[in-house]
């Protein structure tokens, strides 16, 4: 993906601007990005202040409009607006805790609770995309195998089904056979509703990413091309990846399920996920943690 200038746009928390400040493109729709403001205002993750003022009460990144915006910690002095070179190292340094904390299997995330009235923190999408190309790399696309049975076929005889189906015919010492069997052959099913879902994501896994090229933040990288439309809103997908779940046993396969599940759960609940939000407005929480689980105390 080439960079446009002043792709980035670099804040510390609680610094103070003006929205002008964002909205140095004379060119982008002005109803659709007050209309992006006033969702991070109704979250939170941008507050107004008496003055007209604005500042993030958020650490992390936001793909908003044209650019990306990199919010670091209140104590994070800044040279300029834009993104030096010391200032990708440090922000490497904070995606590396928002892993190791997002990463901690006995932590509770609110994050899939339909209940939950607010989302605090915004690590999922990117982990879970991340374990999508992943399993991607790996296994490829997910198949589904289907059994085409026919009589005196080619394949291998399925005895059960011809002891089953077929009326034998018997020698002289009542010996069984068989002058019509059934046979089997196991096809690789090329085209499946369940391998569409995961094409669609895998694409915007692959558009979610290349917002962080210039970071150097060691993703996988993956251009995934996929422009057909899939049938079916989300709650739609999530009863098909269950029904597909009660079919399978393949724990492979299981893991991919669950894990498309859980992003469609994510895209689903998440009010602001237009906006690729990377972070958490309680930064203060996530370092305690990170240093609680370092230092064992």
């Amino acid at each position: 993906m080439e960079v446009k200038d002043n792709f980035f746009k670099c804040f510390r928390e609680f610094q103070r601007f003006k929205i002008s400040d964002l909205m140095t493109n004379t060119d982008i729709n002005k109803d659709y990005c007050q209309l992006q403001i006033e969702k991070l205002l109704q979250e939170k993750i941008l507050m107004l202040d008496e003055d007209e003022t604005y500042y993030f009460k958020f650490v992390g990144t936001i793909n908003w409009i044209d650019r990306l915006i990199v919010i670091f910690p209140k104590y994070r002095e800044l040279q300029n607006l834009n993104l030096a070179i010391e200032d990708k190292k440090y922000l490497k340094q904070l995606f590396d805790i928002f892993e190791m904390y997002n990463s901690k299997s006995k932590r509770t995330d609110t994050f899939f609770i339909e209940t939950s009235n607010e989302t605090e923190e915004y690590f999922s999408l990117f982990s879970l995309y991340k374990k999508l190309v992943e399993d991607y790399v790996q296994n490829n696309l997910y198949e589904n195998e289907n059994i085409v049975h026919e009589l005196l076929g080619a394949g291998e005889i399925d005895w059960m089904r011809t002891v089953q189906d077929i009326q034998p015919n018997f020698s002289k010492n009542m010996q069984p056979r068989y002058l019509n069997y059934y046979t089997y052959n196991v096809e690789e099913e090329q085209q499946n509703y369940i391998k569409l879902i995961q094409k669609e994501l895998l694409f915007k896994a692959s558009e979610f990413f290349k917002q962080f090229e210039e970071l150097e933040l060691d993703i996988i990288e993956l251009d995934f091309y996929f422009e057909e439309e899939v049938i079916g809103d989300l709650d739609y997908k999530i009863n098909k990846i269950d029904l597909e779940l009660r079919e399978v046993f393949s724990e492979s396969k299981i893991r991919l399920l669950n894990l498309m599940k859980q992003i469609l759960k994510n895209l689903k609940h998440n009010k602001v996920n237009d906006l690729n939000l990377y972070g958490t407005k309680n930064f203060e929480k996530v370092w305690e943690n990170i240093c609680q689980n370092v230092f064992g105390h």
